[in-house]
């Protein structure tokens, strides 16, 4: 296990890092989103338009990659 390559070991630090903030994102956002928004359903849209915004990010860039 201790001979896999630097990359390796970044990636997967760095994945996990990801995910823990990604949870915290959501967290937090909703909390800010409850005290800012006039209106309690509007709480969750700065999360949601983070979350399609990386979906359109996501597909735009797949485009490019298939376009090559």
């Amino acid at each position: 296990m201790k001979d896999l390559p630097r990359n390796v070991w970044l990636l997967t630090t760095s994945q996990a890092l990801l995910f823990s903030v990604s949870s915290m994102v959501v967290f937090v956002g909703r909390l800010i989103g409850f005290e800012l928004a006039p209106v309690e359903n509007l709480s969750t849209r700065p999360v949601a338009g983070m979350l399609v915004g990386n979906a359109l990010t996501i597909l735009l860039k797949a485009q490019s990659y298939s376009d090559e």
